[in-house]
């Protein structure tokens, strides 16, 4: 019985001193895990708000659409370079530091951009992956943080 009780003594305390090591896992996972909101904003509305707020930022809307064979004049480089950052790259929205990545890939100093995932690839006759990796390059330091600042003023501002 005496055996029983030390043995049970020693379990308990044995699962209590894990506790903050588990614990602190949980908190830290906690720290770096993503809220998921709904995303609200079409890579459309988002453009049309950044070139308001930044008219003289390039639109690169030149190309054709390959089934109408019509100038695809809503397909723009900031809607391009959301849906980049959305769903190709799947980063969040509300964060700078991953706008800062996805402009970062642009300048061809992060990660690879591979040219048939590129949002255009398949729905306009040319791929405009070149055109918005210049259009990006040409941006000031200071322009380019300003387009980080709306992109996640606008996601912010969602919820």
């Amino acid at each position: 019985m005496i055996v029983g009780r030390k043995l049970l003594r020693k379990s308990i305390a044995f699962s209590l001193s894990l506790c903050p090591i588990f614990g602190g896992m949980v908190l830290v996972d906690r720290l770096f895990t993503y809220p998921v909101y709904a995303q609200t904003l079409n890579p459309e509305e988002v453009a049309n708000v950044v070139y308001q707020k930044l008219p003289t930022l390039a639109q690169e809307n030149q190309y054709f659409d390959r089934e109408s064979q019509t100038v695809a004049k809503n397909n723009t480089l900031i809607s391009r370079l959301v849906r980049y950052h959305q769903y190709i790259k799947s980063r969040p929205t509300s964060f700078r530091i991953d706008w800062q990545l996805t402009l970062a890939d642009y300048l061809g100093v992060n990660e690879t951009m591979q040219e048939k995932s590129y949002p255009g690839y398949s729905t306009l006759t040319v791929n405009p992956i070149e055109g918005d990796r210049q259009a990006i390059s040409k941006l000031t330091r200071q322009q380019r943080l300003e387009l980080i600042d709306i992109l996640v003023e606008i996601y912010n501002n969602t919820r």
